[in-house]
This record gives structure tokens, C-alpha cells and sequence, in this order.
């Protein structure tokens, strides 16, 4: 009881009255569109865009049209590190089979080149030269579920840590000497640490999100920002913080569920040294919203446009990526651009 009393307290000291709204200032700009629905978006030199067909997208970060980079490849979790696009696919088919692996290919193009084969990869980070992944192998209970590091370029993945602490195939994190990951198991929901070869494995947290999981977690200064879930409904996901040491775990609180500003449904956010972003689905309108990294009021940069979808259908944005001016959202077939 005495917990629950300091974490409301804390509640009120970040979020204050919980409030402020800008109104949508911002007007989305329409970059490009793309044939298919947009799943996963980077940005660098230029934007990258996944399609629920297949396809990975090349697109200027200024209105234009996007250019086929690579085609039947179900790219997920698209990330850009040194000259090149990562991703993990998951493709199941009667005829073709199944392929789980990690991929990237060249910025400029080029042919795909596989860095780890059979890796039913849950969660992947590039840190430097060595690519760290969570998966569940396919081999006994006890060793199902680790923590796998492989070169970059490719290679056989060294088992980092198995078992113990890793209840269930969750996200990973890294800074300059941990790993962080999540596990994810009813009423037992973990934020995880460990060092960099797999040992010295520690729980950062006690259950954080109740009947859901962790669906995202980035690493920013001594913290660890994640997206809780908690089992469904409009009231799903939400945004928490925690010392990379462990401790407290504080929730970004956004006030009432009921207005057409709360993020019922996120996939994932952007972070910078001031804010955190957030593409989301609200009660009928999809927003791109910021709160500050210390907490307080969520404001509403932007309203998009209804989704450009075939069928009609609303779409949860897909995740928020963000250069030095501009936020990146893709929302259905369409990939906009907000000023930050």
C-alpha cells in the first residue's frame, strides 16, 4: 500500500494537471504513397518502408514516390545502421516453406544478404558490429527461449544467455555495456539486464503490465522507456520509464480514455535528448503525439488524415522514426512527415 501511495504521488509530480494540448498545430505533410500497407518505416539519408506484400521502399524525405529496393522480402522492424538495411522476416507458405531469418541489404541497393539463417528472430538491435537478437529456438523447453549475438556481416550466433531469467521471447535493448530485455509471461512481465556476454543476468523490475507484455523498449540516457500492455481494449498500452539500474517503475500518465486524445493502440515511439514521440490510434482519429522525457502533459502535434486504405479500415500508424527536423509516420499506404 505504502508503493502504491508513492507511485500515485509520483504520478502527480510528473504529469502535473495533465492537460496541455496544442490542438494538432502541425499539419502532416504527404511524402509519398505505396502500393501496399505500410509496417515499418526508418529513416536516414533517405526513408524505408516495409509493405504488408512483401516489399521493402526506398522514399525521399520530401514529397515524391518511393522505388522498389527489395521484393519478397516480409521485412519487419526495419533498422539502419553504418551502410546498410536490417531487418527480420517471418514468411510462412505451404508450397515455399518457412524462412525466418535476419537480412540486410546494401542503403544503395543491391542484392539482400543473409545474416543469420533460421533465426525466428522476436526482437533485434545493431550495436556496432554485432547484431543481438532474441528468438525461441527450435530445440528442447529448458533452451527455448535466449539471447543470440552474430557478427554483423553474418555468421553462426553464439548463444548468449538461455533459460533462468528468460521466461519468454521478449524485446532487447543495448548501451555501451548491457544488454536489456524483456520477458513476457502472464503476471509476469520483466524488464531484464545483462552484461554484454550474456552474464550477470538481473530482474530491473517486478511485473510491469499485468495480463499483456512488453511490446517496445528503447534505451535513452540512464533510463529504459517501454510500452506496457495490459491485455487488450482501448486502454492497451502504456508508456513507463525506469532506471537502467532497476527501481520504480513510473507510468506516463495520459489523463482520461475517453477523449479523442488518448493512444489506446502504439506500436513503438521516438525518442530525442527533450521528447518522446508517438504514433497512435485514438478513439477515431489517428495523432501523432509528444511528451517531454521527464513526463508531464502529452500534447497532440499532429491529426492525420483518414488512412488511404482499399476497404476503409483505420489503421494503427505504424512506429514513429525521426531525423534532426522531422518525425516519420507511415499510416496505411501513406508516409507522412511532421516538424518536430
Amino acid at each position: 500500500m505504502i508503493m502504491a501511495m508513492k507511485r500515485v504521488a509520483l504520478w502527480f509530480v510528473l504529469v502535473g494537471a495533465c492537460s496541455g494540448e496544442d490542438g494538432g498545430a502541425r499539419t502532416p505533410e504527404l511524402l509519398a504513397e505505396t502500393p501496399d500497407q505500410i509496417t515499418s518505416v526508418a529513416v536516414g539519408d533517405a526513408v524505408y518502408l516495409s509493405t504488408s506484400d512483401q516489399t521493402i521502399w526506398t522514399a525521399p524525405k520530401k514529397p515524391g514516390t518511393v522505388t522498389m529496393l527489395v521484393a519478397n522480402e516480409p521485412g519487419s522492424q526495419l533498422a539502419i545502421a553504418g551502410d546498410y538495411l536490417y531487418w527480420a522476416n517471418s514468411f510462412s507458405s505451404v508450397t515455399g516453406g518457412n524462412r525466418h531469418e535476419l537480412t540486410r541489404v546494401p542503403l544503395g541497393g543491391g542484392s539482400p544478404q543473409v545474416v543469420v539463417a533460421d533465426a525466428e528472430a522476436r526482437s533485434f538491435v545493431v550495436d556496432g558490429n554485432t547484431v543481438y537478437f532474441t528468438s525461441r529456438a527450435q530445440t528442447t523447453p529448458e533452451t527455448a527461449i535466449s539471447i543470440y549475438s552474430v557478427p554483423a556481416s553474418g555468421g553462426t550466433p553464439a548463444v548468449l544467455t538461455t533459460g533462468g531469467l528468460i521466461e519468454s521471447v521478449g524485446d532487447v535493448a543495448v548501451d555501451a555495456d548491457r544488454i536489456y530485455s524483456s520477458t513476457n509471461m502472464t503476471f509476469n512481465s520483466l524488464l531484464l539486464s545483462f552484461s554484454k556476454d550474456g552474464s550477470d543476468g538481473v530482474a530491473l523490475t517486478g511485473d510491469t503490465a499485468g495480463l499483456g507484455g512488453i511490446g517496445y523498449m528503447a534505451v535513452h540516457g540512464d533510463k529504459l522507456y517501454f510500452l506496457a500492455s495490459t491485455g487488450g481494449g482501448s486502454y492497451s498500452e502504456i508508456l513507463e520509464v525506469v532506471a537502467k539500474s532497476g527501481g520504480e517503475v513510473v507510468e506516463y500518465y495520459q489523463n482520461t480514455g475517453v477523449a479523442d486524445t488518448y493512444c489506446g493502440s502504439m506500436q513503438g515511439f521516438a525518442i530525442d535528448d527533450n521528447y518522446i514521440y508517438i504514433a497512435c490510434r485514438a478513439r477515431t482519429k489517428s495523432l501523432l503525439r509528444r511528451v517531454s522525457v521527464d513526463g508531464g502533459a502529452y500534447s497532440t502535434l499532429a491529426v492525420f488524415p483518414d488512412a488511404a486504405n482499399r476497404d476503409g479500415s483505420a489503421f494503427t500508424p505504424a512506429i514513429a522514426v525521426m531525423d534532426d527536423s522531422y518525425v516519420y509516420v507511415g499510416l496505411g499506404t501513406r508516409l507522412y512527415r511532421v516538424k518536430k
